[in-house]
């Protein structure tokens, strides 16, 4: 019987501080993070698995009809081999790949689709989904451009330590949020740091359940 790779459980975490690197960033609301204490796995897997798909890689080919949403695969992207699952099946021989390692999807072609051996599947996913804590949008129109590209510039590539303060559900928990120092910088709480470059709002809620599809007031608007 095949083994399907596992997602980190959120909800299993102590609510104590993790350390962290970002490794994907969409908005306050969604990026990603790798936790430390299973980096040193996922890299001894990931060089594992450039060295076999570089050896064996044009006998792993998959034909088109063998292909599946929601089927584990390896695929390459830019001269790199990375794990991923099947999404969608499009018309024209494109899929699209979410390359759930790194938090990002991709749309390909079909035929760049690869048997991922068992081996692989044993270390769980590496992109734990997150969203900030304690701070808003500072107008009901949303993130602007200037937001995201602060939030991404302050963040993303980095380490840092953050702290479950909800679970939306089991891959899914909003955090605070201290990047780590760097150089001559000291840590920063990155909440305080949006706020003094007017790139959000402090909010005195966990976080609005309605941004997450849990619940829509009554009266239809996103205050």
């Amino acid at each position: 019987m095949e083994t399907t790779i596992r997602k980190i459980n959120l909800r299993n975490l102590a609510r104590a501080e993790f350390e962290v690197r970002i490794i994907k960033v969409e908005t306050p609301d969604t990026f990603y993070v790798q936790l430390k204490n299973g980096a040193d796995d996922h890299e001894e897997l990931n060089e594992y698995l450039q060295r076999r798909m570089e050896r064996i890689g044009q006998n792993k080919s998959l034909f088109m009809e063998q292909i599946f949403v929601g089927m584990e695969i390896v695929t390459k992207e830019r001269g790199k081999w990375y794990r991923g699952i099947i999404e969608e099946i499009k018309e024209e021989r494109k899929i699209i790949i979410n390359l759930k390692d790194i938090g990002r999807r991709m749309e390909t072609e079909k035929y760049n689709c690869y048997e991922l051996e068992e081996r692989f599947k044993e270390t769980p996913w590496q992109a734990n989904k997150c969203s900030l804590a304690l701070i808003e949008p500072r107008t009901s129109r949303g993130w602007t451009d200037k937001d995201i590209k602060t939030f991404k510039y302050l963040i993303e590539g980095y380490k840092g330590w953050i702290k479950i303060k909800e679970c939306i559900n089991e891959h899914h928990a909003v955090v605070e949020l201290t990047k780590a120092a760097t150089g001559l910088e000291e840590a920063k709480d990155v909440v305080q740091e949006m706020i003094k470059r007017e790139c959000g709002r402090r909010a005195y809620h966990t976080f609005k359940p309605y941004q997450f599809g849990m619940l829509i007031p009554e009266d239809g608007r996103k205050n």
